[in-house]
């Protein structure tokens, strides 16, 4: 196969479905953290290929905490969980089975499909956080290769 058929092209893929499956923010309350807030967040992401759907199912799960800025100085605490579902046209040509029967994923479709997920995330929590102790929080700009490699390790 050539490794012009394993490019990915964004016009091939479309995000059908998305569902916050889990969104929970623990705090003492609004407005204790007024004044500059720092941040702390561990971001997952999961694939779950459908060859014959020609599907991506893409979760990403954040674990967030504020640093010690309220009246009790006790991190404020949240979790977010987000399934998005893609349609890629070209699946088939940018997969491969690996040694296990699994599938591996070629042509940057991986790091192009977490950083859709990644970004729009990104929008998702500014809007659901307003009005809670993590209303500034943004997740940060991140090379969406090292999402994947941290998958990895």
């Amino acid at each position: 196969m050539s490794v012009d058929a394993r490019k990915v092209r964004p016009e091939k893929i479309r995000q059908i479905g998305m569902q916050i499956s889990k969104l929970h923010v623990e705090s003492a309350g609004v407005g204790e953290t007024k004044g500059p807030t720092r941040f702390a967040a561990d971001v997952g992401i999961e694939f779950d290929l459908s060859l014959p759907d020609l599907e991506v199912r893409v979760g990403i799960l954040i674990h967030a905490a504020t640093k010690g800025k309220g009246k009790s100085n006790a991190p404020a605490l949240a979790t977010i969980e987000v399934g998005f579902l893609y349609r890629v046209e070209n699946l088939k040509e940018l997969c491969d089975l690996d040694g296990s029967g699994g599938l591996v994923m070629h042509g940057g479709l991986a790091t192009a499909l977490a950083s859709i997920t990644y970004s729009t995330t990104r929008g998702i929590l500014l809007d659901k956080f307003k009005h809670t102790a993590f209303e500034a929080f943004v997740l940060p700009v991140v090379d969406p290769a090292r999402l994947l490699a941290a998958k990895q390790a």
